[in-house]
């Protein structure tokens, strides 16, 4: 599955191979079996940096809470990539994500219920690039003289 949001494509992965995506209504829809792992490769083919806010049934891949568009995000570099594995335990490892049956899934246990179940979310961002002035400070120094003839 490709999906493509503010130049960002979001690729699903299972089994290293790309996952067909089916479209009604404006949503997009996968398969995947119960007890499947899946992964995510978000790639950004924009020119600036964005951030993005990953979810899966609600909850943020980085921290664990539940997903909103305050949580923490990734980084992706201007024509760069990430490829996720699971949800983020520390900066060496992950839990894989994984296809369950609702009563099984980690969000679940988290949030008890989560309208969110079965649903992979993407907020994508542009990095904010402060304006700088033209000319920094500095100091224009005017001298008044006489015109001699």
């Amino acid at each position: 599955m490709k999906n493509t949001v503010n130049n960002v494509s979001i690729d699903v992965l299972i089994k290293n191979k790309s996952v067909q995506q089916f479209t009604k209504d404006n949503k997009y829809f996968i398969i995947g079996y119960e007890n499947e792992n899946f992964e995510l490769i978000l790639k950004n083919d924009n020119s600036f940096r964005v951030l993005a806010i990953i979810g899966i049934d609600g909850l943020n891949t980085i921290d664990g809470n539940q997903n909103t568009k305050d949580s923490p995000g990734f980084v992706i570099e201007r024509y760069g990539k990430i490829h996720l594995k699971g949800y983020q335990i520390n900066d060496n490892e992950c839990a894989s994500f994984k296809f369950v049956c609702k009563n099984k899934s980690y969000s679940t246990e988290k949030l008890a219920q989560s309208a969110q179940n079965g649903v992979i979310s993407v907020d994508i961002y542009k990095e904010y690039e402060k304006s700088e002035p033209i000319i920094k400070e500095k100091e224009i120094r005017l001298l008044v003289g006489s015109k001699n003839k």
